[in-house]
């Protein structure tokens, strides 16, 4: 899932798996779907979630 602002407010999200249409998403292209919704909406649940890596410098080069 990506979430991307939109300029009027609210975001949209992006989907890349066909269960997305059953919850209202639409297909924009062959594995993709999105929804426009607002941060508020009742039925949306938003969480962070970061992952560390490395920065280029720390990885071994081998």
């Amino acid at each position: 899932m990506t979430v991307r602002p939109l300029p009027q407010g609210g975001v949209m999200l992006w989907a890349s798996e066909r269960r997305a249409h059953d919850v209202g998403f639409e297909r924009r292209n062959r594995d993709e779907w999105s929804l426009a919704t607002t941060l508020d909406d009742a039925e949306l649940t938003v969480t962070t979630e970061q992952t560390p890596v490395d920065a280029p410098w720390q990885t071994d080069a081998r």
